[in-house]
């Protein structure tokens, strides 16, 4: 039996891993959000910038906006785009908290199966700490990474364009 300082730390122990789990959900619905701003913004540029086409002094700068927005809007796209991993453990042990996993296994079998895994906390911690490394590593920072790249690419070209726009109104180009 467990005694009162085993079930302590069990009980902070999950609630630490369960935190970082949940700041992780958040940090990707943040990065979606953030994604389907670039593309509303962006998606309202071109049309805008379409007008521009029609004028000799604003064309250069209005084709660089709309290949900005499109470039911006789709590696924003690239960054809502699921991603999942395929999780592999050394000690066959099954990953019951992957959902592809979970899926995959009848209700019976994932019962049995969560409940032997439940009866060993350190397997269980193992997996949940697994779990948030891949999150991290595969989920998350690959998609701030493309937001980046989107925000990068929406700041320079749009910079770009207005150097055009301004250049072109006071005869420079």
């Amino acid at each position: 039996m467990a005694s009162t300082q085993q079930k302590f730390e069990g009980i902070f122990r999950g609630s630490i891993l369960g935190t970082t789990i949940n700041k992780h959900v958040a940090y990707i619905g943040l990065a979606d959000k953030r994604a389907q701003g670039i593309i509303t913004i962006n998606a309202i540029l071109i049309p805008l910038s379409l007008n521009g086409l029609n004028n000799p002094m604003f064309k250069a700068g209005a084709i660089i906006v709309v290949l900005t927005a499109i470039l911006s809007i789709a590696t924003a796209i690239f960054s809502l785009y699921p991603r999942s991993y395929q999780h592999t453990h050394e000690s066959k042990t099954p990953d019951l908290l992957h959902f592809r996993k979970i899926a995959s296994m009848s209700e019976a079998k994932y019962m049995e199966e969560m409940k032997k895994m439940t009866k060993t906390p350190n397997k269980l911690t193992e997996l949940m700490i697994q779990d948030l490394y891949h999150i991290s590593r595969i989920i998350v920072t690959p998609k701030y990474d493309m937001l980046k790249k989107s925000y990068f690419i929406f700041l320079v070209g749009n910079s770009l364009a207005l150097l055009l726009i301004l250049g072109a109104e006071i005869g420079v180009f």
